[in-house]
């Protein structure tokens, strides 16, 4: 697409947005050359708009004066529910501002920054926010520049969070530091069910073993992805694999303590609930032939559901990513 097929479409975009277009509840501008300049239009279009509940900008270039331009918006914005910003160099500035935004606005449900150069400092700011918000469920940090330090303040975050069921870090650099803060953090949040942390993380043992402790007293956590960190040792990646495994099947949180419970005193799994020790849990290998030790599933799915109040990701994203329940 030429660049003033592009210019053409943010305008008439824009034009639809400014006018509060009905038909428009959905804007994809992905990849379409916009700057600050242009972000800072389409943030005042929102301004009056009642009608646009997703919109996707990732692959542009608002930068951190773009990310702040939307942020003061969103502030009283009520329709808006997804916000999709990856790959736009908003920086910890642009971080910051968004998180402000956050404390106000009590629409936005799903916010994804992966790609954006964020440090322990956005992460941090990203943090104080999870806090006190009671609405964002899916928060995306994958491949930005998060170390020990801001992982350590989001795992502080998660600790008291209601509202937020899928987090994202992957291809960060949060360390076993990061990992054991986020393990910490699982003994007390009860409403998380994924957490990505794949992608060469620098996790090793240690992490690994302070989260399958944390495992041992969360019952609500049924997607952990961890593949990508090769320093892990296979047995502790299978002690993982089991016990988010159990959360998964469970028919009740009470059921998956019983068996946890079991699993520690090396009783056997009751077979009737798809928990018994002699099934293979879900593997990476599993995953990606499609087998998953329980019922079948049709290629570029998840698992069979088999209880509930599982709640599946909807994986947002430009590349619009889909992934087995669990996979370490």
């Amino acid at each position: 697409m030429s660049d003033s097929e592009k210019a053409r479409i943010v305008d008439e975009t824009i034009e639809r947005i400014a006018a509060n277009d009905s038909s428009l509840t959905r804007a994809y501008l992905y990849e379409n050359g916009i700057d600050a300049a242009a972000c800072v239009r389409i943030a005042e279009a929102l301004r009056g708009n009642t009608r646009l509940e997703f919109i996707t900008l990732c692959g542009n270039n608002i930068g951190p004066v773009g990310a702040s331009a939307l942020a003061e918006v969103l502030k009283s914005n009520t329709t808006l529910g997804v916000l999709l910003l990856q790959r736009n160099d908003i920086g910890d500035v642009g971080a910051s501002t968004l998180a402000e935004m956050l404390l106000s606005n009590t629409t936005l449900t799903k916010l994804s920054l992966s790609y954006n150069g964020i440090s322990d400092d956005g992460a941090s700011t990203l943090a104080e926010m999870l806090q006190s918000n009671t609405t964002l469920t899916h928060l995306d940090l994958n491949d930005n520049d998060i170390g020990p330090v801001g992982a350590s303040a989001l795992a502080k975050a998660l600790k008291s969070n209601t509202s937020l069921t899928m987090f994202s870090l992957h291809r960060n650099s949060i360390g076993d530091v990061g990992a054991s803060a986020l393990a910490e953090a699982l003994k007390y949040n009860n409403t998380l069910t994924g957490l990505e942390l794949n992608g060469n993380n620098d996790i090793s043992d240690d992490g690994a073993s302070a989260l399958a402790g944390g495992l041992q007293s969360n019952e609500t956590l049924t997607k952990l992805y961890l593949f990508g960190n090769y320093a892990i040792d296979t047995f502790l990646k299978c002690k993982i694999d089991r016990l988010v495994k159990i959360n998964f099947l469970a028919e009740s949180e009470e059921l998956a303590r019983r068996s946890k419970i079991m699993l520690r005193r090396g009783e056997e799994l009751p077979h009737t609930a798809g928990l018994s020790t002699e099934s293979a849990p879900y593997s990476a290998e599993s995953a990606r032939s499609g087998r998953s030790g329980r019922g079948d599933r049709s290629p570029g799915q998840g698992a069979v559901p088999v209880r509930r109040r599982v709640r599946r990701h909807s994986g947002h994203s430009c590349e619009h990513p889909k992934g087995p329940p669990v996979l370490v």
